[in-house]
Formats: structure tokens, sequence, C-alpha cells
């Protein structure tokens, strides 16, 4: 990924390909590619909106692999959910950038063993609270969960 959230993926292929500027034929056996997939979004990468690309984005576009019309699992508009859209997924596993660090819920830069703490003492209904991480309203083992995958400096 370079600096501007853009993609780029190389390989190998044969026969034709579409990386998203129309078809190219290969002019032998093999032939190796450049692609470069513009970030067109703050993070396209990630499918539900939960603003990180983590295994939940993956199923996602796994589930959609196939001919696709519009849909946002094809991260390269070349009409089709495929392996180059898979790759460019896991390649920017993690919270998408400039979002927030919502799982330090006690602002000291670390998610560590006391946000999670501070989440187990909060359970209940929250509305608006630093422990509901999910903004459901209520604290709860979605919200532990959350902060305890997330465990380490913040981004």
């Amino acid at each position: 990924m370079d600096c501007g959230g853009n993609v780029v993926v190389t390989g190998l292929f044969s026969g034709t390909a579409d990386f998203g500027g129309g078809p190219i034929t290969s002019a032998g056996y093999v032939d190796i590619f450049v692609a470069k997939f513009l970030a067109t979004a703050p993070c396209p990468w990630d499918l539900n909106g939960d603003s990180e690309v983590n295994v939940l984005d993956l199923i996602e576009l796994v589930m959609s692999f196939g001919p696709c019309e519009d849909c946002p699992a094809d991260l390269n508009d070349d009409g089709i959910v495929n392996v180059l859209d898979l790759i460019a997924l896991i390649m920017n596993f993690g919270p998408c950038p400039g979002t927030p660090c919502v799982w330090d819920v006690n602002g000291d830069g670390i998610v560590d063993q006391a946000d999670l703490d501070q989440v187990v003492q909060n359970m209940g209904p929250c509305d608006g609270c630093p422990q509901d991480i999910n903004g459901d309203g209520i604290v709860n083992g979605q919200d532990a969960a959350a902060v305890a995958t997330h465990f380490g400096p913040c981004p």
C-alpha cells in the first residue's frame, strides 16, 4: 500500500485478465502484471462499516465471489469479485486509516486489561459512554470482545 492508501499488486497471469482497465492478453505462456487499486473511499476494504478491515470483511468478500455489478466487495471495480479483491482486502487488515482508538477506553494510548476492566464494570444500558465500543447503547460481551481483541498500542 502506498501513502495514499492505494494498493499495488504484482503477480503472474496467462490468457486474458482484466484488472479494472479492460481486458489484456498475455503475450506468451505467462506474463507478469502490476496492478494499482485506488483508494476511492477512506477505507473501501471495510465492507461491513465497522472501521476495521477484519475477518468479517473477508467472509463477506468470499461469499460474494463471482460476477458482481456495483457491489462493495468488487474492490477493483472489474465486475467480478475474485482473488485480486481478496488480496487487496488482506493487505489492509487492521483499523481503517484515521480511525480513533475506540478500544482505549481510559485514553492512555494502550488497549489493555485496564480498558477491559472498565468495560466489564460498566455492563448494562449506557447511551454514549466510551465503554459502549459498538455504539448500540448497551455495554455487553460484544464490547468486551472488541477490547480484548485489540490489546496493544493504539495505531
